[in-house]
């Protein structure tokens, strides 16, 4: 055996990636109490996310992040970011006197839908996790409805967009029907203080083998009792 062959390792493990989208609202509307249970529920995620992830042989994940309220706009990206290295900084609430109080919310999700047809998505590999996109907001949207309604559409029509796990996070259940953004509407929307036991059952259970393994997650939790009637196997396969 040459030099060179005695160091090349046994087994050469090629990660799949995921790639996760944050899309946030810090419109005036969510000033103070909101935003701060926002930031923090989102500092929670993250270590435990890295934690997961470590233990992975299978999955590279890679974050970044939209922002939105009078415009929306990339908080963290467009450029995916991996986990290990993402950081969140902390969103504040523009002043409303140098700001108008307005929430873009389709733009956001335009936004979401140009990157989900960029060219970077085409260049991640032929097969992989599908991507995760988290909308969190208070569901006013002073675009309109229609505006709203037509994001939904887009996202709806595209392939990428159509096949990721899309999870709408409510402070409050008032304006747009944010249950139009999640394409398994059965879950219902969740509370800020619920996404961190969601997203690493989700992450664990897309992650694992064969994308059914639940690791130390038992689906007999009440909480979790949703997820087990709605997931089917080929939910978190790879694919094409």
């Amino acid at each position: 055996m040459s030099e060179v062959a005695s160091h090349l390792p046994e087994e050469i493990i090629i990660k799949r990636k995921l790639q996760f989208f944050w899309l946030v609202d810090c419109s005036n509307s969510m000033k103070g109490r909101k935003i701060s249970a926002v930031n923090q529920a989102i500092r929670e995620v993250l270590p435990e996310l890295k934690d997961l992830l470590r233990k992975s042989h299978e999955c590279d994940l890679e974050m970044r992040a939209l922002k939105f309220s009078d415009r929306a706009e990339w908080h963290v990206g467009p450029d995916p970011i991996p986990i290990d290295s993402f950081i969140w900084q902390s969103l504040e609430c523009p002043d409303p006197s140098f700001r108008p109080a307005f929430t873009a919310i389709g733009t956001a999700i335009h936004l979401l839908c140009d990157e989900l047809e960029s060219s970077r998505m085409r260049m991640i590999g032929r097969r992989h996790f599908r991507p995760i996109c988290v909308l969190i907001s208070d569901g006013y949207c002073l675009e309109g409805q229609e505006e709203y309604e037509r994001a939904i559409e887009r996202l709806n029509s595209m392939y990428y967009g159509s096949k990721a796990i899309r999870l709408p996070v409510v402070i409050r259940e008032n304006g747009v029907d944010l249950l139009k953004f999640a394409n398994h509407p059965e879950i219902g929307l969740l509370k800020p203080e619920e996404l961190l036991r969601h997203v690493k059952f989700i992450i664990a259970e897309s992650t694992g083998p064969m994308g059914r393994s639940i690791g130390k997650f038992d689906l007999q939790q009440p909480e979790f009792e949703s997820f087990d009637t709605i997931i089917e196997e080929d939910d978190f396969k790879t694919f094409d």
